[in-house]
């Protein structure tokens, strides 16, 4: 991953394009303004208009309309799953939760002004008082109590587990009662991602499409599969409010009027879409298609460029129910041997970059030392595959792999299931929507091995998906029951014991029973019109509706 970094900030020196890691913003300087955003030549659709680098401000200071492209049909609008299906692009536009993260993981006020602990296991949150949603509904502390009762009610409370109950104090106080003292890794989910509304508005509404939040921007037209159109609330409660809100994020603002997002699954089709003026923003450029966006490109005075390093990564994962592959530790090594994740990772296209260790250096808590101690994610071994093949107990049987739609998915494991042939295990593929997913997931039959991603604030937090035991009673997600690895789990996760010799241990011991196999890390390129200024990253995200624009 180092490697690969360096080959970029060369590659975006020489280039002229700009590098950023999680946060902060990407600008360049001396920037251009075209006479015209399309070449002449170019056909823009019937219907669509092309997009110039020109735009308007209007009375509230806004810039008129931006139109992102996402590869994720986000399937439903529902308060919940906010990291995958491109949702993070615009969920904190609609909705908002009770603490952000700064650019150094500590929490900040969004619908709280703050928290008090009463003890180790009883923390007192309170609400700003003048908090209204887009229809007007007051949200207090029985919101709060609903909002997170019908997330673990409808399965959906992800990292959870050391969170007893919340109860309200008063009209502006929730009491958050934990098992256990959280550590800061531990709230992540619980404070930053679980969204806040309004009961009366839920039970009137089908939020699926027709959300309400408290949110900066409201829903205007939602059709899945294709299109997504917010626009700014012209009554945002915190452009009201006679509260001291000054120490929330940026992403709390609305800069433009107009945010649409259209559904381009193919990076390919998005460049086109970039190439004819009808998209304005995009996040998953290859990066072998850069080039007519950089400088000196054809395209290079209507678009600047950024590279940014996420939290994001893919894996893959065994089930340790499959009859096949669940008590068969030979088996699973002879096939992550027979892995080479360079290739793979290739394969994905080049926004990714092969794992050497479980993380990357985007987590503040990954040691790059790590990665150049041996181990099968960065040793590529036919005949070491082959060695353990032999010892296992494997008759032939096809080994099943499921995963996600996308494109790079769906090349990741078609490599894998060329690697493997090469050794001699027959493996088919299956793909799915994300929304589906963890529907697969929860049946211990039908799959042997599940190709997905994770992300998180920092590495451990991102490990819940992988080796908390209490996802299915007792089980991880991939339905294995080993108390050691869940007490290496909770104590890297522990904040006096988050260290880098706990980290490693928990670490180690997933490699050592064959639990885990990382492929790739995520480094995306972004290609953006020139009439955004500044861009605004919340937490390796873009938030396009809080960047800055021409004029402003």
């Amino acid at each position: 991953m180092r490697t690969t970094l360096v080959v970029l900030l060369v590659l975006c020196m020489l280039t002229g394009c700009s590098v950023t890691s999680g946060a902060g913003t990407g600008t360049e300087d001396n920037t251009k303004t075209a006479s015209s955003a399309v070449p002449d030549g170019t056909n823009v659709p019937a219907g669509e208009t092309a997009i110039t680098t020109e735009g308007s401000i209007n009375d509230a200071g806004r810039f008129d309309k931006v139109v992102v492209a996402v590869n994720a049909d986000p399937a439903d609008l529902l308060p919940c799953k906010p990291n995958g299906n491109g949702k993070p692009k615009f969920f904190w536009s609609i909705y908002e939760a009770l603490f952000d993260y700064d650019d150094e993981n500590n929490l900040v006020p969004s619908l709280a002004s703050g928290y008090t602990e009463e003890s180790d296991t009883v923390w007192n949150i309170k609400l700003f008082e003048e908090i209204y949603d887009s229809e007007g509904n007051h949200i207090t502390a029985d919101d709060v109590v609903y909002s997170v009762n019908w997330l673990i009610e409808t399965g959906n409370n992800i990292k959870y587990d050391v969170l007893d109950h919340v109860e309200k104090v008063d009209d502006y106080t929730v009491a958050y009662h934990w098992k256990e003292k959280p550590s800061a890794n531990q709230l992540e989910f619980i404070l930053v991602r679980t969204f806040i509304f309004s009961q009366t508005a839920f039970e009137n509404h089908n939020f699926a499409t027709e959300p309400v939040g408290t949110g900066p921007f409201v829903v205007s037209e939602f059709v899945s599969g294709s299109e997504l159109v917010l626009e700014a609330a012209d009554d945002y409660w915190a452009d009201k409010t006679s509260e001291d809100v000054s120490m929330r994020l940026g992403l709390h603002k609305a800069t433009v009027q107009t945010v649409e997002f259209k559904v381009i699954s193919e990076a390919s089709q998005a460049v086109v879409a970039l190439e004819m003026g009808t998209v304005d923003f995009c996040d998953y450029v290859t990066f072998s298609m850069l080039g007519e966006f950089e400088e000196g490109g054809s395209y290079s005075d209507q678009y600047k460029v950024d590279t940014n390093l996420s939290g994001d990564y893919y894996y893959m994962m065994p089930n340790m129910a499959s009859s096949v592959i669940g008590d068969d530790l030979n088996l699973r090594l002879a096939m992550y041997y027979a892995l080479d994740n360079n290739a793979i990772a290739t394969s994905m296209g080049s926004g990714y970059a092969p794992l050497k260790s479980l993380g990357t250096s985007y987590f503040y808590d990954f040691n790059p030392e790590w990665e150049e101690e041996a181990t099968y994610v960065n040793t590529y071994d036919m005949e070491l595959a082959k060695d353990y093949l032999s010892k296992s107990d494997y008759n032939g049987e096809e080994i099943v792999i499921v995963g996600l739609v996308n494109e790079e998915c769906k090349n990741a494991m078609t490599m894998m299931q060329s690697l493997l042939a090469q050794v001699g295990i027959k493996a088919s593929i299956q793909t799915y929507e994300e929304s589906l997913m963890n529907t697969i997931l929860a049946e211990q039959t039908g799959w042997d091995f599940v190709v997905t991603r994770l992300g998180g604030s920092t590495l451990v937090a991102s490990w819940n998906t992988l080796f908390n035991n209490d996802v299915h009673d007792g089980k991880t997600t991939n339905w294995l029951a080993d108390q050691k690895l869940q007490e290496l789990y909770e104590t890297s996760l522990a904040d006096e014991t988050h260290d880098d010799e706990h980290v490693k241990a928990c670490m180690d011991y997933a490699f050592s029973i064959g639990d885990v196999y990382p492929i790739s890390g995520m480094a995306s390129s972004i290609v953006y019109n020139r009439k955004i200024e500044e861009i605004y990253y919340r937490e390796g995200y873009v938030t396009v509706g809080s960047s800055r624009y021409v004029g402003q």
